[in-house]
């Protein structure tokens, strides 16, 4: 969500999320490396760690809720 709106949603692990990965970027074909570390992100156990980019600008965050899900 920004500004209370929804802006992306998906679901790892599933076969949309596989579907997203074969027509991005980080295809298996254009990224391989990229592919498989995305594919199995998590592990066996899907845990890890939350990761906030910036792609080397200038960023602000605030108000950042993490909430653990049951």
């Amino acid at each position: 969500y920004q500004n209370d709106e929804p802006v992306v949603e998906y679901h790892l692990w599933t076969q949309q999320w596989k579907e997203l990965l074969d027509n991005s970027k980080f295809s298996k074909d254009k990224w391989p490396l990229a592919y498989e570390l995305l594919l199995n992100c998590g592990g066996e156990n899907k845990e890890g760690l939350i990761g906030l980019q910036d792609h080397g600008d200038d960023v602000w965050y605030r108000n950042i809720t993490i909430k653990e899900l049951d």
